[in-house]
């Protein structure tokens, strides 16, 4: 028999625990791991935070940045090999933070700013509101309303918080703006139609939105500086509204602001319009009205300011005569009308005969003298039948019907109108077609 003896070591198993700083908070949430395991010194370590993130180190940090419920590995091999780990299921809850939002708009001083929270949040819900409105006031409402003492840019701040204590905030402006002062002049307040207006704007504000004006007939503009043409005789009461950017608006009405002075309706006759030298007298009606003052021109030189006056013209023509008429305002409307003036008239008659040969001396048979208005000139054969008619002057009988020369003879004749200077004809009479 023989006998040996050796020693066996038995290596003791690692015993693995381990704590953490916290277990639950908001992300970025960093967390700082201490290995508390039992086990020989020189010991190797593995963590593994269950978002893909590993370490080596004895005792460990990481830093969550997504939310979530994260399982914690945590294995410790001795320096004999022996390993032990430990695994803690859904040990590290991360919270999502809200993400804050608002809205507000621009408002007028004295007005109430209505804010609205626009804030979300992925998971879970937010709870608490906290706004500082740039003003040394506060509120804890979710969308409050706020009315500021003095206009000014202000920097509002929102602080939401989550039912998981995770809380972030943002700063906005808003600007409160001062309600405008309207006030607006024009070049002229009063004149005859058609009046022209330059209205100037001059109101004190802090910006111009938009602009409105009325000029008291139904008509507008949205020009700052608008020209407008009154042409009726009125007064006018005048509109004018400005608006800011931020909706502040004030406005002007200036009663019976400009005064239109309308122009007289102006007209006359004239009896007769035709007249006959000598003493070619014309008597001139005014039918004006709203005039106080008159002036005729005659259009020979001549003027009156008689209301309805009477002018011998001494020379034969056609004249314009203007009438001119001023209301008590000084507004002048005019009109223009011709009268003719005739020289003498000369004894209405038709020649005892013509002679229709061809040869450009008497050939064409006219009614002489006058002048005539208005005729009717007809002529006859031996046996009675008209042969021709003429209602002109400027129309004579060239011893033809219908193209066919009329032969030697005696032929009748009836000659009925009126003369330039309203003298009636009624004549008639024989004349002598020779060849």
């Amino acid at each position: 028999s023989n006998t040996i003896i050796k020693i066996i070591t038995i290596d003791a198993k690692p015993i693995v625990n381990f704590s953490s700083s916290t277990l639950s908070g908001c992300s970025p949430l960093t967390v700082n791991f201490s290995d508390s395991s039992s086990t020989a010194l020189g010991s190797f370590f593995a963590w593994n935070f269950g978002d893909g993130g590993t370490s080596s180190s004895m005792n460990a940090s990481h830093t969550y940045t997504t939310s979530g419920v994260y399982t914690i590995s945590h294995y410790v091999t001795a320096p004999s090999g022996c390993t032990d780990s430990l695994i803690r299921t859904s040990y590290i809850t991360v919270y999502n933070f809200p993400v804050a939002n608002f809205s507000a708009a621009n408002s007028c001083l004295g007005t109430a700013t209505n804010f609205s929270d626009n804030s979300t949040i992925s998971s879970g819900a937010i709870t608490n509101w906290i706004w500082n409105f740039g003003d040394n006031k506060s509120s804890v409402i979710q969308n409050p309303s706020h009315t500021y003492t003095s206009s000014g840019t202000y920097s509002v701040n929102l602080n939401v918080t989550s039912d998981k204590g995770c809380s972030t905030y943002i700063t906005k402006t808003v600007i409160i703006e001062s309600k405008p002062i309207v006030f607006f002049s024009s070049d002229v307040l009063s004149g005859c139609a058609p009046l022209k207006v330059n209205f100037s704007d001059s109101s004190i504000t802090a910006s111009v939105s938009s602009i409105f004006w009325d000029f008291g007939n139904s008509i507008t503009s949205t020009l700052m500086n608008p020209t407008f043409t009154y042409t009726a005789g009125a007064v006018y009461s005048v509109t004018h509204v400005v608006t800011t950017s931020a909706g502040c608006k004030d406005s002007l009405v200036k009663t019976s602001y400009i005064n239109v002075h309308g122009i007289p309706t102006t007209s006359f006759t004239a009896t007769p319009d035709t007249a006959i030298l000598p003493n070619a007298s014309v008597a001139f009606t005014n039918l004006s009205s709203v005039a106080s003052t008159w002036l005729w021109n005659f259009g020979d030189g001549d003027s009156s300011k008689v209301m309805n006056p009477i002018h011998i013209y001494t020379n034969a023509g056609t004249y314009t005569v203007c009438l001119n008429v001023y209301n008590a305002f000084g507004c002048l409307s005019s009109v223009c009308n011709e009268v003719q003036i005739n020289g003498s008239e000369n004894p209405v008659g038709v020649p005892s005969g013509f002679t229709p040969n061809g040869d450009n001396s008497n050939d064409i048979l006219y009614v002489r003298g006058g002048p005539m208005e208005e005729m009717d000139w007809k002529i006859f054969n031996e046996w009675g039948n008209e042969v021709f008619q003429s209602n002109s002057q400027n129309t004579g009988w060239d011893g033809k019907y219908k193209d066919v020369a009329q032969p030697e003879g005696v032929f009748l004749y009836t000659l009925k109108g009126v003369t330039k200077g309203k003298i009636s004809i009624n004549i008639h009479g024989i004349v002598n077609l020779i060849r």
